[in-house]
């Protein structure tokens, strides 16, 4: 199990005895060791009923395996989208512990001192436009 993010784990791989062998709990799995141990004894005797019989199943057990192989793929899929995402979010965070760090101090205290004056300026002139004086009042 591989965390994927905040309290997510995925399964990253599976057992042979996942892929190869009868599941109890999916009755339409195969033994395919046993399946192809079945069909070398068929060859040998040369026995076309038991070759005929094990066709089936032999359908079964690449259809198991090709289910199989989609789940790996599947989960390397999300594996990889993760990867990616995380490779993102490390370009941005790291552009913006760059952008805080390097901040050039001298140019930022002019900066602010120019932004204080120019609010200084504009409260000044806003003053001078509003007076109110007492013939304004009494109008």
């Amino acid at each position: 199990m591989v965390p994927t993010g905040e309290g997510t784990l995925v399964p990253l791989n599976l057992t042979g005895r996942e892929v190869f062998f009868h599941n109890d709990a999916l009755p339409e799995s195969v033994d395919i060791f046993s399946l192809l141990f079945a069909v070398k004894r068929g060859l040998e005797t040369n026995d076309p009923e038991v070759l005929r019989n094990r066709l089936d199943d032999l359908d079964h057990a690449h259809e198991q395996l090709l289910l199989k192989r989609a789940e790996v793929g599947g989960t390397r899929k999300e594996m990889d989208a993760h990867l990616e995402k995380l490779t993102d979010q490390e370009g941005t965070k790291t552009q913006q512990m760059s952008d805080l760090e390097d901040l050039d101090f001298a140019e930022a205290a002019v900066e602010m001192n120019l932004a204080d004056i120019r609010h200084k300026a504009s409260l000044d002139t806003g003053s001078r436009l509003v007076q109110p004086s007492l013939l304004n009042f009494l109008k």
